[in-house]
């Protein structure tokens, strides 16, 4: 049986299964926490560069790409009617 990828699989006696969506929502919001503090340790001195600020952005925006992505397919909000 072939699902689309943001459904939720379903089994019986399962109570909660995570979709391929909120899984890839997790990996990408776990990328950009971990990302914000290693962007900086790999360079050579110990002051923030302007790229080590724009690495930063770059990394807040995958941690709120990652949130954001979360309450549409968290299983504590219904899911659409349709």
């Amino acid at each position: 049986m072939v699902q689309a990828w943001n459904l939720r699989p379903k089994y019986p006696g399962q109570k909660w299964c995570p979709s391929a969506e909120f899984v890839e929502s997790a990996l990408i919001f776990f990328y950009g926490s971990t990302n914000i503090f290693l962007e900086h340790l790999g360079g050579s001195s110990s002051e923030w560069s302007a790229q080590d600020m724009e690495h930063l952005a770059i990394t807040v925006l995958f941690i709120g790409g990652g949130l954001v992505s979360h309450p549409p397919v968290s299983p504590s909000i219904p899911s659409p009617p349709f």
